[in-house]
Formats: structure tokens, sequence, C-alpha cells
């Protein structure tokens, strides 16, 4: 499991979660930001993160994010 922000020094969140589903796995990823991301992005994050929350989020929204995607 991986949690990520959507923006970072160097590398931002997508392209991050694009290497990290090479090759295909069962690798779970929850993705955080400040904003909501622009509609391609979303679009890229659907397919690829099991779960986004906004930030900030309370301690039980994170916790709850992780329940669903970790089961």
């Amino acid at each position: 499991m991986v949690l990520t922000d959507l923006l970072m020094p160097r590398m931002d969140g997508l392209t991050l979660i694009r290497a990290l589903r090479q090759p295909p796995g069962r690798l779970k990823i929850v993705v955080m930001g400040g904003l909501p991301p622009p509609p391609e992005t979303s679009q890229a994050l659907g397919s690829t993160a099991q779960a986004f929350i906004a930030k900030p989020f309370a301690a039980t929204t994170l916790l709850n994010a992780l329940h669903r995607v970790l089961g």
C-alpha cells in the first residue's frame, strides 16, 4: 500500500503512480491532495489509484480510506 501526495518536488504523484504500476501488480494506492485534481488527472487517478482524499483531512478520513482500500 502506498500513500502519496499529488504534488511533490521533482516528481508529481501521477508520475509516481505510473512508475509503481509498471509492471501491473496488486499494489494499492491512496492519493491525497490539497486541491481537487483537474479532470484529466482525475481520470488517470481513477484507473490507477483506489482512493483520493482531499487535504486537510481528519485522521478518521484517512483511516476510512485505508480501511476501504485494504479491505
